[in-house]
Parts: structure tokens; C-alpha cells; sequence
């Protein structure tokens, strides 16, 4: 069942039309579960987004800040090298029942629109690896 606030942002139901399996946490995070990656054994594993979600009431606005958070091992290319483009730096939480441990940049110089494009971007980077190793890898339910 989806969230209000899902339901009433054109871009989080995007997402959640697109297939990816979202959760509302703390009022303000939107986490995004079951994304596959790469390890550093070339094993492809499966993570979760977080994104802090700037909102006016309950209306998203233009992604702020830009940067993610990752719960999950470090993600890596198909070869099995840390996605290094991505770090910002260490993280040490707990949201929605998954433990937050980095948090990835990755701003395009216009900056991100919406979420979608916010989400699309990142889980693009982090799952492409992954897709190599396996092609069915998606962080996208089946229809």
C-alpha cells in the first residue's frame, strides 16, 4: 500500500510506478529498498538508497541536499573497485530497520529536478555493475 506522501508527489509515484520498492521513513527520508550492487568479490548483492527528502508541507521540492546515503557494502564496478566517484564519506545509523553506512555525492551541475531523476541517477551508478554480472539485476520490481 503506498504512502500520502507517495501518492500526492508526482515524482515519488513515478518511482513507485516505475516499480521500485519505497518506504517513507521518519517523516522525511524516502528509502529505496532491494537495489542490487557489486561487491568487492564481484557478488552482486542488494542495498538501500536514502534519500532526505526536502518538503514544503507535503509537497516535495527540488532535491536538497543532493547527496544519498547507502546501507549496505561499499558498492563496486563489475571488476570489483569501490565506485570511489560516489563517496562522501562514513555514516553510522539506523533508518527504517537498515543500517546507514555511506553517504554517496554525485550532483550534475543543473542539479536534480525531482526525485525521480535524483533516484534514476544514483540507482543507475550503483546497479549498472551489477547488471553486467548478471542482466537481471534491477532494483525494479517485475511487472
Amino acid at each position: 500500500m503506498s504512502h500520502p506522501l507517495i501518492d500526492r508527489n508526482r515524482d515519488l509515484k513515478r518511482l513507485e510506478e516505475d516499480g521500485y520498492e519505497l518506504e517513507i521513513a521518519n517523516g522525511n527520508e524516502l528509502v529505496v529498498r532491494n537495489v542490487p550492487s557489486v561487491d568487492e568479490h564481484r557478488r552482486v548483492q542488494r542495498g538501500c538508497l536514502v534519500a532526505t527528502l526536502s518538503l514544503s508541507g507535503d509537497l516535495t521540492n527540488a532535491p536538497s541536499p543532493h547527496t544519498v546515503q547507502w546501507a549496505g557494502d561499499f558498492p563496486c564496478n563489475e571488476h570489483g573497485k569501490p565506485l570511489e566517484r560516489l563517496r562522501q564519506g562514513n555514516v553510522n545509523r539506523t533508518v527504517a530497520g537498515v543500517v546507514v553506512r555511506y553517504s554517496f555525492s554525485n550532483k550534475p551541475p543543473q542539479g536534480y529536478v525531482d526525485y525521480h531523476q535524483l533516484v534514476t541517477t544514483y540507482v543507475g551508478i550503483i546497479q549498472g555493475p551489477a547488471e553486467v554480472i548478471d542482466p537481471g539485476a534491477s532494483a525494479r520490481k517485475a511487472a
